[in-house]
């Protein structure tokens, strides 16, 4: 049961972190592009391109850290719940 709830927040920041980096790459591409022709082409797939290509390890690695502070704030959550 404890395996299947970090799982989950682990995936759950994930999927989270993936997403505001792909935004993040988009808004960029997009904004420092010299070219007004090509402004915008694919940028949200080149966000998702380079997140798995490049920085996966990173995002994962962040979301791992973001899961572990989730389980002792869940942990503390409670423990302040029972004292009350």
């Amino acid at each position: 049961m404890a395996y299947a709830i970090f799982m989950f927040l682990w995936v759950t920041a994930f999927i989270l972190a993936s997403s505001k980096y792909v935004i993040i790459v988009a808004v960029a591409s997009w904004y420092f592009t010299s070219n007004k022709t090509h402004r915008g082409d694919f940028s949200i797939w080149r966000g998702y391109k380079w997140l798995w290509r490049y920085n996966v390890g990173s995002v994962l690695f962040g979301a791992f850290v973001i899961t572990l502070l989730w389980i002792l704030r869940i942990i503390f959550e409670y423990i302040d719940h029972k004292i009350k």
